[in-house]
């Protein structure tokens, strides 16, 4: 009988001598439901001592699981918040390693880094840096030049003609894909061929970056979705539920109605 995921975790667990738990890198294509507990411990060489340790054991889902199932880490892609000596002396002496406060930590501060938007442009700009081709791609030099406009009006570039209303959804990441419904208007950051599965429901969209040749204005010139792209701010000045109006013949987004907010919630950007 095939076993899971945690299974397999609690087989391999029992087996691993505490000594012995310096481990190399596992192949990720041994995560399968016919792995047996002592093909994952050969795998992961707990029969030698002294077995070194990769760096892209932090990618490895056996010992993430292994470490999440005997209470190490919280969640497998805890792993993600350790560095290198961290997580292997982690797996070689679980007990004597605590890192639940390390990663609650580093979690936070990675959860405020995110609030952070840095501007478009630092430095000095020459008309040679402008006017490179690339730059194209990310809506320059339009987006240096371009001012930040007042109140519920928000610019960019037009990336896909027409006009749409329609309800934001704003999006960071794949995590929240199921959050879209038909009709929507996708606001993001950017777009990557990832996406594409969104541009099916979606009505309109408006994203922070790009320009006229960028992914998410091909896409929607592709699908027929008006397109405002290269806005700066649109996902810190949008916010879910709010109603907007894209036009992607001008380039503008207008926020006609903001959605309502929960009794002391915080307020909008």
């Amino acid at each position: 009988m095939n076993q899971t995921r945690p299974d397999q975790a609690a087989a391999v667990s029992a087996e691993a001598p505490p000594l012995l738990r310096m481990t190399q890198t596992t192949p990720t294509c041994l995560w399968n439901d016919s792995a047996t507990p002592a093909e994952l411990r050969a795998a992961l060489g707990w029969g030698a001592v002294g077995a070194t340790c990769n760096p892209v054991i932090a990618l490895n889902a056996l010992n993430a699981d292994l470490l999440a199932y005997e209470g190490s880490l919280s969640q497998s892609d805890d792993v993600m918040y350790l560095k290198y000596d961290e997580l292997r002396f982690l797996i070689g002496d679980p007990a004597g390693n605590p890192v639940t406060d390390t990663v609650a930590r580093r979690r936070a501060e990675r959860k405020a880094a995110l609030q952070r938007r840095p501007h478009d442009w630092i430095g000095t700009v020459t008309e040679p840096q402008l006017s490179f081709p690339y730059w194209i791609n990310w809506g320059y030099p339009e987006r240096f030049y371009r001012r930040a406009a007042p109140g519920d009006r928000i610019t960019g570039i037009g990336g896909s003609p027409g006009a749409a209303e329609g309800v934001a959804r704003v999006v960071h990441t794949v995590d929240d894909f199921d959050d879209v419904a038909g009709g929507d208007i996708l606001v993001c950051q950017m777009t990557n061929p990832a996406w594409v599965v969104l541009f099916t429901k979606i009505a309109g969209l408006v994203t922070d970056t790009g320009g006229t040749t960028s992914h998410p204005a091909v896409l929607a010139r592709e699908f027929g979705i008006p397109a405002v792209v290269g806005t700066s701010d649109a996902t810190h000045r949008i916010a879910t539920g709010d109603r907007l109006r894209v036009d992607g013949g001008s380039g503008t987004v207008e926020i006609l109605q903001r959605a309502p907010q929960p009794a002391g919630g915080p307020p909008l950007d």
